[in-house]
């Protein structure tokens, strides 16, 4: 398995809120010496976040990563306080691997593999999956192929769509080390409170602040949408395209009515925190009869169309964004 190592080294040196624990460890190394390789203790700083274990080159936190132990199906063995009152445990792998650490006082030495055993695979997967359910039961989240089988809906690929949408972004922000994103743009639908559809979604750009995107958005009516309904844009910086791995960059929400009567708008894209993160041009047009079937699709919930678009963006200063969450 391969990892970034400025990635890594950008997760090890954030702030001491986003780790789950960090302190000193004493830590037993190999050392090459000039005749022979000998063993050696070091004291280092610590961080857990997630199952990533990182120590860095001394034992403040103010000094450098210099390694991260991947935790996953591990066991913690432990032992009796030793000669020097270090208080030793061990971080071991089935397939032998052995890291030998050790803490100064028994307490700390508790409450590390306390931390240790919740960051294995399986403590990590029960978690995701009780998080999971609890998010559903908030606000379920569902595929549009899904909430179409619940509904008994029968896609009509000559049904004239209430609109087709294009999107593009531009000034996405970059990463600490300068690097652009690769974005994808989500679609979402809220057709009520207690439900949310994930109707559709752009393709992934490489490695582009300010991406134009040639797949296109069709709202269609026998989905149960009109003018009232609440369309949300997620931009996700994709990490990793096998294990789809993503972050939420920014999103915007407003009424499918807005895109359809001004055709063209071009939004801020905000955090939580309400932070601009860049902006999505949104345009969007009605179809005529005649149109409908021609163009090449896509995808497997036959939402989507590949249809290649150069925008000129405009702003719209009367947007605003909409209170809708999504979970």
């Amino acid at each position: 398995m391969r990892y970034n190592k400025q990635v890594l080294a950008s997760i090890a040196s954030q702030t001491t809120q986003n780790f789950e624990r960090e302190g000193v460890i004493v830590m037993k190394e190999k050392q090459d010496g000039f005749f022979r390789r000998s063993e050696a203790y070091s004291i280092r700083w610590f961080r857990l976040r997630g199952n990533l274990l990182f120590y860095l080159k001394g034992s403040e936190p103010w000094y450098e990563p210099i390694g991260v132990i991947v935790l996953g199906r591990h066991v913690i063995k432990v032992q009796a306080c030793d000669e020097t009152g270090h208080w030793p445990f061990q971080i071991v792998w089935e397939n032998g691997a052995c890291y030998r650490l050790a803490t100064f006082q028994e307490s700390e030495r508790t409450l590390w593999i306390k931390s240790l055993e919740m960051a294995s695979y399986d403590a990590i997967n029960t978690q995701i999956v009780e998080l999971r359910e609890k998010l559903n039961k908030v606000r379920p989240v569902i595929d549009v192929s899904r909430y179409r089988a619940q509904k008994g809906i029968i896609l009509d690929m000559n049904e004239v769509p209430l609109c087709e949408l294009a999107l593009s972004c531009d000034n996405l922000l970059c990463d600490a080390y300068g690097r652009p994103p690769t974005p994808v743009i989500v679609v979402y639908l809220g057709f009520s409170k207690d439900l949310c559809v994930k109707y559709g979604s752009t393709e992934i750009v490489d490695s582009c602040s300010n991406p134009c995107f040639s797949k296109t958005v069709l709202f269609r009516a026998s989905d149960g949408i009109n003018g009232k309904a609440i369309v949300r844009l997620v931009v996700y910086d994709v990490k990793e395209k096998v294990s789809e791995v993503t972050v939420p960059m920014g999103y915007t929400s407003l009424q499918l009515s807005t895109i359809q009567e001004s055709q063209r708008l071009r939004v801020a894209l905000k955090t939580r925190d309400n932070k601009t993160v860049g902006f999505v041009t949104i345009n969007g047009w009605s179809l005529e009869a005649s149109c409908t079937g021609n163009s090449p699709c896509h995808t497997n919930d036959r939402n989507c169309l590949d249809i290649p678009q150069k925008f000129n963006a405009i702003e719209d200063p009367s947007l605003c964004l909409l209170d809708w969450d999504l979970n």
